[in-house]
């Protein structure tokens, strides 16, 4: 499954030229929370796909709860 979500990460990077980390460092400075919100956010203010704002949201909530935990 890593690698899956090693080359979902390399795709994103080519398609945006962000790594997915800055992508959720950029969402934990927003303050963006819900799945909702950061969906929303990145296909109305940065252009992105529904489906790329969908990966970078599932990874961006799942990163939070993570650090949550520690």
């Amino acid at each position: 499954m890593e690698e899956h979500g090693s080359s979902m990460d390399e795709i994103l990077f080519k398609n945006t030229g962000i790594t997915l980390d800055k992508w959720i460092s950029m969402l934990s400075i927003l303050n963006l929370r819900t799945k909702e919100d950061i969906v929303q956010f990145l296909v109305e203010h940065e252009g992105l796909t529904h489906r790329t704002a969908t990966f970078i949201a599932f990874k961006a909530i799942r990163y939070q709860k993570r650090a949550k935990e520690e």
